[in-house]
This record gives structure tokens, C-alpha cells and sequence, in this order.
């Protein structure tokens, strides 16, 4: 596949958040219409302030962040996603079909963990998603279970493969949380603060195994893309070659490095991060 074909395309995606106060209801978050493409091999970082809509915008991509509305709650949302250049990803039936090429890394790996199964029960139940999507000479069991194994060493897992999620440490199930996504073969990934709670060494090889990762499709001629949502502009300035910037619900700007591998912002928040963060500024 070429390096220049899109493969995740948002085109004016907006929600809104209300909840219940007395008789009536009352906004609660509003994300405004955002746009941008993400091309094939490319990682691209999404940073703000903490309530600016990273989140929730990685969400809406997914689709786990549905339409609601109930007594106390209400969520419009609006606007594309589409997913390699024809399905409109915002269709459940279509998520469903395509076996959910798009996965998030959440903030909070919890969410996406089995309290009550053991750690390597779940990242095999994630890599048995993942044969559905891959073409290999290996027989099922043997795929993931090669697959697995190399996850639990890589995640640094396997001394506790056998335990469950309520007795780990925050970084183990983070570590556990990337491993599943991993497992399950994904086409873009969404890694909403990977590395959160991680130490600098662990930290650097989660980066690095999923940098590998995305070689590894590109050197197979499979797709590929990356979103990562991060406060840790290091990470995002070492990784990533655009960046959208997000301010109160709104993408504020859009930015490219430069051949020097430096970005240049315009904007006085964009500018106010990078003061903030000198060394957000070098390759």
C-alpha cells in the first residue's frame, strides 16, 4: 500500500454532551466540527490541555462514545468517519463487519480488561481476532500462541501470566491494556496516554514496540496508522509528524515538522504548550 493513501478520514465530527439539571437539560462538554485525514504508516499527535476533547474525540473515531439519550443524559453526535477511503465508520454494522480494524489504548486499561481472567487468557482472546485478520502459513494455535508469548515477554508479562488484573500494579495492566490491543491486529491504532504510570525504560520500549509494529505491517504491505494522545510532548515530538493541537473542545491548529524536524506554531495557545515545553520544539 502507499505511504500517501489515506486510510482514516474525519470530516466534521462534532458531539454534544447535556445532562439533566432539574427540568431541563444542560451542556455539559461540546466538541466542535474537527477535520483531519490520517495517512497510511503515518503517527499523528493529538495534545491539549486535560478536558479539551482528546479523549472523547479518540472515542467518537471508534465508536465506543454512542448517541444517547435517556432522562438524565444526552449525547449528539454528528459528522464522518471513514475508514479506508469507503465505509462509514460511525455504522455499527460496518465495525462489526470489518472485525473492528480501528482500537483504542485507553487512558484507563481497565476498561477493556476482565477483572476475573487471567492475564494471558486475555490477550489470546484478543489474538483470536487478530488470525481473523492476518494471512499466515502457521495453524491458528500456532499463531497465537507465537503471538502471545512474544507479547508477554515484550510487555514484560510473562512472570505473571497467570494472574489477574485486581492483583497487578498500575503499570502491569497498562502494559496488559497495549498488549491486547496489539494482539488483536489492528489497522489504526488510538493510544490514548500509553505510557501514563510507566517508568522511562518501560516507557521507551512500549513506544518502541509499537513504532515496530507499524514497521512490520508497512514492510508486509499492510495498513497502518497511529493517533497518539499524550501531555507527554516529549513522546509526541519524538514519534509523531504532524500534531493537531485541541483547546476547549476545538482544533485550535494543525502542525507539520519542518526538514529540521521542528515544529513552528502560529497560535498563542499552540505557542503557550511550547514555552512550556522547549524541547517539544526539536527532532
Amino acid at each position: 500500500m502507499s505511504a500517501e493513501q489515506i486510510i482514516l478520514s474525519v470530516a466534521d465530527i462534532t458531539c454534544l454532551i447535556q445532562k439533566r439539571v432539574y427540568n431541563d437539560f444542560a451542556e455539559e462538554f461540546k466538541l466542535d466540527p474537527i477535520s483531519f485525514n490520517l495517512s497510511n504508516y503515518e503517527t499523528l499527535g493529538l495534545v491539549g490541555e486535560s478536558g479539551s476533547g482528546k479523549t472523547t474525540l479518540g472515542r467518537l473515531i471508534t465508536g465506543a462514545l454512542k448517541a444517547t439519550d435517556t432522562k438524565e443524559r444526552r449525547i449528539i453526535i454528528d459528522g464522518k468517519v471513514e475508514f479506508m477511503g469507503q465505509h462509514d465508520y460511525r455504522n455499527p454494522k460496518v465495525r462489526k463487519s470489518l472485525n473492528y480494524p480501528i482500537q483504542m489504548i485507553y487512558q484507563d486499561p481497565k476498561v477493556a480488561l476482565n477483572e476475573f481472567m487471567e492475564v494471558r487468557s486475555q490477550i489470546v482472546e484478543a489474538a483470536e481476532v487478530g488470525y481473523e485478520k492476518v494471512k499466515t502459513n502457521l495453524s491458528k494455535d500456532d499463531w497465537i500462541n507465537n503471538n502471545v508469548n512474544e507479547l508477554l515477554d515484550i510487555m514484560m508479562l510473562d512472570d505473571i501470566k497467570n494472574h489477574y488484573p485486581f492483583i497487578m500494579s498500575g503499570g502491569q495492566i497498562r502494559r496488559l491494556g497495549v498488549a491486547r490491543v496489539l494482539a488483536a491486529q489492528p489497522k489504526i491504532i488510538i493510544a490514548d496516554e500509553p505510557t501514563a504510570s510507566l517508568d522511562a525504560s518501560t516507557k521507551n520500549m512500549v513506544l518502541n514496540y509499537l513504532s515496530e509494529y507499524t514497521n512490520r505491517r508497512k514492510n508486509d504491505g499492510l495498513p497502518m496508522g497511529s493517533i497518539i494522545i499524550s501531555h507527554d510532548l516529549e513522546t509526541i515530538s519524538r514519534y509523531c509528524g504532524k500534531v493537531l493541537v485541541m483547546q476547549n473542545g476545538q482544533l485550535v491548529e494543525k502542525l507539520k515538522k519542518d526538514r529540521k524536524g521542528i515544529f513552528d506554531p502560529k497560535k498563542t495557545f499552540t505557542k503557550k504548550l511550547w514555552e512550556d515545553n522547549a524541547f517539544f520544539v526539536r527532532a
